[in-house]
Parts: C-alpha cells; structure tokens; sequence
C-alpha cells in the first residue's frame, strides 16, 4: 500500500518566513523583486492584523489589492510579468488565501493585468 502524502497548509507566519522570488534573481532587477517581496510580505501582515473573526469579504480584499499593487508595479517596469514570474505571483497569493482560510480560487486574481 503506497504512503498517502499530506500537504500541510503553511501559517501566515510560517509563509512571511519564505525567500520570495528568489529565483528571479539574475532576470529581474533587484529592486523589482525587493517591491514584489514588499507586496506579499505586507498582504502576510494585513491577514495578520485582521481579528479572527473578519469577514470573507475583508480577506478577499487584501489579496485584491495586492494584485492591483503587481499590476502597478509590472505597468511600472516594462510589462516585466511573463509566465514564470506570473506563476511564482499567483502561487504566492494563493498561499497567502488559503493560510488566511480562503478557498485558493484563482478567482481571487480577477482583477490581475500579467
């Protein structure tokens, strides 16, 4: 009988803890990475502030606004998003939702322009 592999969900703190983007390093600039960096570690600390009993919505609101701050910020410099670096974004959001309780729905990522 195969050995059942259980992915353990990573907590908000656990999650601020991960090198973001490090594998960008060598394409992107540093200062690119540094603010994409910025971007998550601050949607980790406002999941962080909300009282455990926020509402869906207020959650939601913050990972919305963090694809409008990469959709700045890839507006900013040069329509830098391509698939790698989408791929890495998304994954990184969707991580954020489901430690903050959310249903990792790409749905979440509506309003993105990469």
């Amino acid at each position: 009988m195969a050995d059942k592999v259980v992915s353990e969900r990573l907590t908000l703190t656990q999650l601020s803890q991960k090198d973001f983007f490090a594998s960008w390093a060598g394409t992107r600039s540093p200062e690119i990475i540094a603010r994409a960096k910025q971007i998550v570690l601050e949607a980790i600390q406002n999941m962080q502030l909300l009282d455990s009993d926020a509402d869906y919505e207020d959650r939601e609101e913050i990972i919305g606004d963090a694809v409008l701050r990469f959709n700045g910020l890839n507006e900013d410099n040069d329509n830098f998003i391509e698939t790698p670096e989408r791929e890495a974004i998304c994954q990184q959001l969707l991580d954020i939702a489901e430690a903050a309780g959310i249903e990792p729905d790409e749905e979440l990522l509506n309003d993105r322009d990469w």
